[in-house]
């Protein structure tokens, strides 16, 4: 499958998703909601403010909030935010931060949108856009840092999403992404599992493979700041800064 065609699969798979009012079904054996929030260390605060369907529509592949540095007063890029809840989470650590969230699919954006704003001092400071993660309709060099939570796989053309995001940074700037990798390359019919796209399984690449993309699309400082589990995909949590002007 082209890009083109596994980012309408993955935007309309989503949105079929998001309408049901659950990421995933009650009888698939995944930790979703407040229990995958806290195996993912998210404080047990943030868990108790959040609305029951807001959980209901959590799917983050990791925590990448602990990685990000120097928030308050800072410009913040959530891409692909889905209801928002890494959103609150910086909104009520960080009052004084400004947090962009952008998602394409405006069902789940709207459910983020109507769930947090207006909850607090900082919800002025929360800005919502339905967007295009490929054609971000933002300024040049915008942004302090910006982060995907269980985002960056679902894109066959990784290196156009990258190259939009090293756009809207400004040098030096932080870019976060926590997902699932690989113990090893994907076989070649992976990528014609449309499903699997969606699973943020298709789009895994090795760590190697993710640090060596990052390098050579303008970004350094890689770390890896976490990686759980050894089975064939992980979560990992990888940090990196805009390189170039």
């Amino acid at each position: 499958m082209d890009p083109d065609t596994i980012k309408k699969h993955v935007q309309h798979y989503y949105t079929q998703l998001f309408a049901r009012g659950r990421t995933v079904p009650t009888t698939v054996p995944i930790a979703s909601g407040r229990r995958l929030a806290m195996e993912l260390g998210y404080p047990q605060s943030l868990c108790d403010c959040i609305p029951n369907h807001l959980w209901d529509l959590f799917a983050a592949c990791g925590n990448p909030l602990p990685y990000l540095d120097g928030l308050d007063g800072q410009w913040v890029l959530n891409l692909g935010c889905g209801v928002g809840i890494d959103t609150l989470a910086l909104a009520v650590a960080h009052p004084d931060m400004h947090v962009v969230s952008l998602d394409v699919v405006w069902n789940v954006l709207h459910e983020g949108l109507s769930g947090t704003g207006g909850r607090s001092q900082s919800s002025r400071n929360l800005h919502w856009v339905c967007g295009d993660a490929i054609e971000l309709p933002f300024h040049t060099q915008c942004f302090d840092a910006a982060f995907l939570n269980g985002v960056f796989n679902l894109f066959a053309d990784k290196r156009a999403l990258l190259g939009g995001l090293r756009r809207v940074l400004k040098p030096r700037s932080q870019l976060v992404i926590a997902d699932l990798c690989s113990e090893a390359p994907l076989p070649d019919h992976f990528v014609e599992e449309a499903d699997a796209w969606a699973w943020c399984m298709s789009g895994a690449l090795t760590l190697i493979e993710l640090q060596n993309l990052l390098h050579q699309e303008g970004f350094d400082g890689i770390t890896v700041q976490e990686k759980e589990g050894s089975e064939e995909f992980f979560r990992a949590v990888v940090t990196s800064r805009q390189s170039r002007v």
